[in-house]
């Protein structure tokens, strides 16, 4: 939620060509996140049932 609510006022500070490349910067940030949180946690989940 901080790195949301810090984005944000970034952003009111940001124009034009900045504001793109931030806003493409924290789209492929969620990605990545989404990706890892996807092989980690299945490899987290199938260990934890094996015990």
């Amino acid at each position: 939620m901080v790195i949301l609510e810090v984005f944000i006022i970034e952003m009111s500070q940001r124009d034009g060509i900045y504001r793109i490349i931030a806003l493409m910067g924290l789209g492929l940030s969620f990605l990545g996140i989404a990706y890892l949180h996807k092989k980690i946690g299945n490899t987290v989940f199938n260990q934890s049932e094996m015990q």
